[in-house]
């Protein structure tokens, strides 16, 4: 391609920061779109959290909030949606808990409080069920303390890179859709 050619393609700074503010725009719309899961101690929540639990133990906050959207958005866009309804259910549960929680953890900075509710839900569906419904007696909060995780954030960030792998997905479905429609019709055709 020659240099005037080219020029068509290029994109100015103003145009990328607008690209990747659309993109940040359409995934928190996408997020928000998608209701939460029930916390009820059956719920499917809970095992995502038990999965979650497993990969953080293995790789890290920041690799095994990664893993568990990439593994979710490469298997399908169903699984992917259910990774999103699972991180907005975690960051639900964080909310819920902080009153509950705030008479019952003691000791702490409100910095370290938002890190003790950051991490609660990793503890599962007893420990949880029982905070909200106020049953678990005063402690310090080096109980609960694992550091600053921020695993909430970390889900979120991880939604959000996993996107376009979710969109690839959708788009490669809706191309096979068509490919087999347009298949159909041709052998109808052929059968005139």
């Amino acid at each position: 391609m020659k240099r005037e050619e080219l020029e068509d393609y290029i994109l100015t700074v103003e145009q990328i920061e607008d690209m990747k503010y659309h993109q940040r725009l359409s995934v928190k719309t996408f997020s928000k779109q998608h209701a939460v899961f029930s916390y009820a101690p059956d719920s499917p929540f809970w095992d995502g959290i038990e999965v979650l639990s497993r990969l953080i133990d293995r790789m890290g906050v920041n690799k095994g909030t990664e893993e568990f959207f990439r593994a979710a958005a490469v298997e399908s866009p169903e699984r992917y949606i259910k990774a999103v309804q699972f991180s907005n259910t975690y960051r639900a549960i964080v909310d819920y808990l902080y009153n509950p929680l705030f008479d019952v953890v003691q000791g702490c900075s409100d910095d370290t409080y938002s890190d003790v509710l950051d991490y609660f839900p990793l503890l599962g569906a007893q420990m949880v069920n029982a905070a909200l419904a106020g049953e678990l007696p005063k402690v310090n909060y080096k109980e609960f303390y694992n550091g600053e995780n921020y695993v909430g954030m970390r889900l979120e960030d991880a939604r959000d890179k996993y996107f376009k792998t979710y969109a690839r997905k959708v788009l490669e479905r809706m191309d096979d859709e068509e490919y087999e429609k347009r298949k159909a019709e041709k052998k109808t055709a052929q059968n005139w």
